[in-house]
């Protein structure tokens, strides 16, 4: 006759104190930094600490001083989540198992600068539309909370221009935008270009900036006439000359650019007309018929 013993095994898992621990630490402290204290837990007990996020590997157990620390410096930026869960379990000296959980938010701080999604930046302005805005690039920085929000924006290496440009701040709740303002109108014949560097700075401690390299391009418009460089004009013309005669190259410029600068001749008409001819874009006047001066 055979005889079966039944063994139960009951699995004890103690919480220590509540059951979870909350922590937080500062992220970019070097390794060792401490975390927190583990009181209650036996020392000599073997445990293991794992988590969903992969980052277990940040913390270890101190079973001489009984606290949770780092094992390498943390970057807030390259996790997931600010808050790590961690599940420290393992067995005793007692054998008895051991499973707490420790609750570790990663604090941030003010080690990302703000920066424009693009180093640089051109606006074309039409000249003479007196004040407009417009939206820059936008911005962002890897930061939370005030060290990654701004509180300035300015123009910078302007101490010695007057130039009519107000960069903008923008604030919509936690949304921010920077834009510029341009308080007057701009003229391209006296000015056709700009070169400004807008600067951002955020609220951290120490605070941290960026900046954004800005062409302003003026765009023309038909606002001159063009101008005759010798007028009034004068000549003497000899009778009984060779058809045609050139009599003179008349000269007129215009400080538009393109097609606005361009500069086309006609003879108006006039006294006379019918002997003169003068070149559309060279300006060359001709006598292109015989005079008599007696008539």
């Amino acid at each position: 006759m055979r005889f079966y013993l039944l063994v139960t095994l009951y699995l004890t898992f103690i919480a220590i104190g509540n059951a979870t621990f909350s922590f937080s630490v500062k992220e970019e402290q070097p390794a060792g930094a401490f975390v927190g204290q583990l009181s209650g837990i036996d020392p000599d007990g073997i445990y293991t600490i794992t988590s969903d996020c992969n980052c277990a590997h940040y913390f270890v157990y101190e079973t001489t001083s009984e606290t949770l620390k780092t094992t390498d410096v943390i970057d807030r930026e390259s996790l997931s989540s600010d808050d790590i869960t961690l599940k420290f379990s393992g067995t005793d000296s007692s054998h008895q198992k051991v499973l707490v959980v420790i609750d570790v938010t990663i604090i941030d701080i003010n080690d990302q600068a703000p920066h424009f999604s693009v180093d640089s930046f051109s606006i074309e302005v039409a000249e003479g539309m007196g004040e407009q805005t417009f939206d820059l690039p936008p911005w962002s920085d890897g930061d939370t909370g005030d060290n990654g929000l701004l509180k300035r924006v300015q123009l910078v290496d302007m101490a010695d221009q007057n130039w009519p440009f107000q960069p903008i701040l923008q604030t919509t709740g936690t949304f921010q935008k920077v834009m510029l303002r341009i308080t007057a109108s701009l003229d391209r014949e006296e000015r056709s270009r700009y070169e400004l560097t807008v600067e951002i700075e955020d609220k951290g401690h120490p605070s941290l900036s960026g900046t954004l390299a800005l062409t302003i391009i003026v765009q023309d418009v038909n606002d001159n006439s063009p101008i005759f460089t010798d007028a009034p004009y004068s000549f003497t013309i000899p009778e009984s000359v060779a058809i045609p005669y050139t009599i003179e190259t008349i000269l007129a410029t215009d400080a538009d650019e393109g097609d606005n600068g361009l500069v086309r001749y006609f003879v108006s008409q006039s006294t006379n007309v019918q002997y003169f001819s003068i070149h559309s874009t060279t300006g060359v006047l001709s006598l292109i018929r015989e005079v008599d001066y007696e008539n």
